[in-house]
């Protein structure tokens, strides 16, 4: 097992560039810039921003599209020790000003565009905040008026004070804060180091079994864990390039796969569906695509295998969480395919892994349920000013309570089965979601999909609701839904109220968002006078 790397994610890009000084780091819309490039040109930001008063542990929010501006504006900011707080462009200004205010921005950057979304718009609509000095545009390809104006700002930066504010940077600093996916809740702001950045992404790169030559496309957005550590800085960590779509849109990330020759990409299920769903799919050359990680959501043995067929590399399962850093478990590229299909594989390197009673946790034996844990380097430094919530996910022992349900097999393989949070409790009896949704889609190939739910009830205090996506020209009743269930599972597992969906809601990780789930199926029922 190799070692851990005592490193910044500054010392990273500057270890690059001292390398691969003219080997490509970035590709965006027939653009590169070399590792060299990007070296000295977050050198002139990063100066830029000690002029104007940024320092080690300042809170510098970003609020942009995926581009060379995004990814280097982000460098210069760790380099000189500030904390990048990556805020997600599609939200709302509601939404967007509780974050600012509450972590605490002193300066927020901001892109052109993001879908129908003028930013500038955006945060010029901002009202003013104690701690928040100044906006900066940062444009897509590291050019604009502001940055060039930030830069000749810089240039009265002595080259011992900029080497000083670098030294200064420690390993074990924050260097960003991600948000949660806010599924069951608030987002929480979850503090990521320098050290389990720079770690996890070389140990993913690993698992990639990436090198130099590796081409990563960016398909998810970089505000998220998943992308951030196994696709840019994994890229980082063997010196490959990162490649970047126009957009995220599916046309675009076609082109990018194609015309840069990607070997790896990343994603969520719903984005490899969406991309295998253009009907002109076939037309583009993506014969350079050589392995690529699947997680954020569940799919089928048949959805994997479609993905993998279509794409014509290896697929690795994997599971990860944002305050894990990213990756904590993944599949061998020689595990078998029923290995891959079905299990999120083994922990990963340095992760010690877990399985909890969850009302006592005491650890559990392989083939029995409980919360999946981990403890190591990966783990966050906790939620930013939330400390209780912190010590509700890191026990006394140091180790991470996921919130997911899984087991062991003999293997060392990991099963998930579940969330905690997602465990219908009806009568007392707790249910797992997961088991009646695998037993539906398993028995009966007219079921594309199936999401059980709990449903309020005065007696039970809740009542499962079964929702189900069937097959395009499929047909099946209620009572036949039922019937699958009443076969394969106790009688308590029965759910009362089945109802029948096109779609269902998701979040930018491509989940299922329950909470909007459990609306959209009471308001149905509500319509059909049983609720």
């Amino acid at each position: 097992m190799p070692e851990l790397c005592n490193m910044t994610l500054g010392g990273l890009l500057k270890l690059n560039a001292e390398k691969y000084p003219a080997r490509n780091a970035i590709e965006y819309c027939g653009k590169s810039w070399t590792w060299g490039d990007c070296d000295r040109i977050t050198d002139s930001i990063a100066k830029g921003l000690l002029a104007r008063g940024v320092k080690r542990g300042s809170h510098i929010g970003i609020i942009s599209s995926d581009n060379p501006s995004f990814l280097m504006f982000m460098l210069a900011v760790h380099k000189i020790g500030g904390v990048c707080v990556l805020l997600n462009p599609a939200y709302g200004k509601t939404e967007l000003e509780a974050l600012v205010e509450f972590t605490d921005i002193e300066l927020l950057a901001f892109g052109e565009r993001y879908r129908d979304t003028n930013l500038r718009e955006l945060v010029e609509s901002l009202p003013d905040f104690p701690l928040l000095k100044g906006t900066i545009f940062i444009g897509e390809s590291a050019e604009s008026e502001e940055l060039d104006a930030l830069v000749k700002d810089g240039a009265s930066v002595g080259e011992d004070a900029y080497a000083g504010a670098q030294s200064a940077v420690m390993p074990e600093d924050t260097a960003n804060i991600l948000f949660t996916s806010g599924t069951t809740g608030s987002p929480k702001a979850v503090m990521i180091s320098h050290f389990s950045q720079v770690n996890t992404s070389i140990t993913q790169a690993g698992d990639l079994g990436a090198s130099l030559d590796d081409k990563f496309c960016v398909g998810i957005p970089m505000f998220h864990c998943f992308c951030l550590s196994a696709t840019v800085f994994s890229a980082f960590a063997v010196g490959g390039c990162v490649c970047f779509p126009e957009s995220l849109r599916t046309v675009n990330i076609m082109k990018t796969l194609s015309e840069s020759r990607c070997t790896v990409f990343n994603s969520v299920p719903s984005l490899f569906y969406a991309l295998l769903a253009r009907p002109d799919f076939a037309s583009y050359d993506i014969s350079s695509l050589r392995i690529g990680l699947i997680g954020g959501a569940g799919y089928t043995p048949e959805q994997f295998k479609s993905i993998e067929e279509g794409f014509g590399f290896t697929l690795l399962a994997s599971l990860g969480m944002t305050e894990a850093t990213g990756g904590i478990t993944v599949t061998y590229p020689n595990d078998s395919f029923k290995v891959r299909s079905t299990t999120v594989g083994h922990f990963m390197k340095h992760v010690t892994g877990f399985i909890c009673d969850i009302n006592s946790g005491k650890e559990l034996p392989e083939g029995k349920t409980g919360e999946i844990c981990i403890s190591g380097f990966m783990v966050t430094k906790g939620y930013y000013k939330q400390p209780e919530l912190t010590k509700l996910a890191i026990d006394e022992k140091g180790r991470l309570h996921s919130g997911d349900l899984g087991y062991l097999d003999k293997n060392g393989n990991l099963h998930v089965t579940g969330r905690i949070k997602e465990l219908i409790n009806r009568g007392g009896e707790k249910i797992s979601p997961n088991q009646i949704e695998t037993c539906l889609t398993d028995n009966d190939r007219r079921i594309k999909t199936a999401k059980a739910i709990g449903i309020p009830d005065v007696h039970y205090g809740e009542e499962i609701c079964v929702c189900v996506i069937l097959e395009e020209g499929a047909e099946m009743s209620e009572d036949e839904v039922r019937a699958i269930v009443r076969r394969h599972l106790a009688r308590y597992k029965i759910p009362k109220y089945v109802l029948f969906f096109e779609a269902f809601p998701y979040n930018f990780k491509g989940k299922v968002t329950n909470k909007i789930l459990q609306e959209k199926a009471i308001e149905r029922l509500k319509e059909q006078g049983l609720y």
